[in-house]
């Protein structure tokens, strides 16, 4: 994401400068810094994994099937009545995982065989197998991938592209930029954790302002800081595109700025500029982009949330998308010096509604009005 000059206080601006600091992680084996830190503590938070009794969560071990079945029954909110006996010779009804395993039987995700294998592992084949049937993942044709090792007629093809279009699981680029998926790759607890909690997490809709309204924006004190003004809409079919004016008091000719929205990608920013706030879309929540440690314009974006509600002035905004990045700040002699972060917040029919740096907020939607 390109930023231009924080302090001014445009519409723009508040959009392009907004993300938080992660919070400390629960698990020792887990620091803020992991890539997968912010999904698997959103399955901690949510009472669907625990650690181990010495504080850690030993992300890189293999994860067995009866462990999947705990964390999906409990994902789903499964009734443990009424239940489909397996008949797995291995999982008698005195099994400690036998009502998980058995809610998942009845719904069709575990299917008939003579033995279940509890203590086995599974493949990130597998993994699409089961995710996108659980979650009922709808196919998305332009966000379709070719890989080299999953053809069109592999067993698993349907449910590898339904994870890959819907941003739960990616594939991995060899050095003549071939992407694979490693179909029998077996799964550590890291890395099925953060699919299932982007599973759990998937927000489509539309998050681009409703073209019959001009936006009006203050600080957290009513001070009026900038309006949003709509000019014209180019959308087509599932393509949402959308020009409008961003006034302030700094900048009272305004910026043209855009909306963008289509079936793999969210933005907003100023227009022919590739300056603005870009998110993969539909929204998942995860580590999206990390660079701090050099590159161009370094910067670190997740997306931390992505079914928050939020109050402002009175109104509340459900299905919110919480975006945070972390970017640095820079001496006198143009080294990097210390880091801040910000979040952004994006609402369906509304998108952007506020901006906060390290938890206070700045900038936020005050109300919109039918022209």
């Amino acid at each position: 994401m390109k930023k231009i000059g924080l302090i001014s206080m445009t519409i723009v601006l508040f959009l392009i400068f907004c993300l938080p600091i992660a919070e400390a992680s629960q698990f020792k084996d887990v620091p803020k810094q992991h890539s997968l830190q912010i999904e698997i503590e959103y399955l901690a938070n949510n009472q669907i994994i625990k650690g181990y009794q010495d504080g850690n969560f030993r992300p890189n071990q293999l994860i067995s099937k009866k462990h999947i079945a705990k964390m999906m029954a409990d994902a789903l909110d499964l009734h443990k009545n009424e239940l489909k006996h397996p008949n797995y010779k291995d999982v008698p009804r005195s099994h400690p995982y036998y009502e998980e395993i058995a809610s998942l039987y009845t719904i069709g995700i575990f299917s008939d065989a003579e033995y279940f294998k509890p203590d086995s592992y599974i493949s990130r084949a597998f993994m699409a197998k089961i995710l996108a049937q659980a979650f009922d993942l709808k196919s998305i044709a332009d966000n379709s991938v070719t890989y080299e090792d999953v053809s069109q007629t592999h067993a698993f093809y349907r449910p590898v592209q339904l994870v890959t279009m819907n941003h739960i699981a990616k594939g991995y680029s060899d050095n003549y930029g071939v992407l694979h998926f490693k179909p029998h790759q077996l799964l550590t607890r890291a890395h099925f954790s953060a699919f299932l909690a982007r599973a759990i997490t998937l927000q489509t809709g539309n998050f681009t302002p409703n073209t019959n309204y001009t936006y009006y924006y203050t600080t957290k004190d009513d001070t009026s800081i900038a309006t949003l003004s709509f000019e014209k809409d180019y959308s087509f079919n599932l393509n949402r595109e959308t020009h409008w004016q961003a006034f302030s008091k700094d900048e009272p000719q305004g910026y043209p700025t855009v909306y963008l929205q289509n079936s793999n990608e969210w933005s907003f920013g100023i227009r022919n500029t590739g300056i603005g706030l870009f998110l993969p879309y539909p929204f998942t929540i995860g580590l999206k982009h990390d660079n701090l440690s050099g590159g161009y314009d370094p910067s670190r974006q997740e997306i931390i949330e992505t079914n928050a509600t939020i109050t402002l002035n009175d109104k509340t905004y459900t299905n919110v998308v919480i975006v945070q990045e972390t970017y640095w700040n820079y001496d006198d002699n143009y080294q990097p010096s210390s880091l801040s972060s910000d979040k952004i917040y994006i609402a369906p029919e509304y998108g952007i509604i506020a901006a906060s740096t390290h938890g206070e907020m700045k900038q936020l939607l005050h109300h919109r009005e039918a022209y």
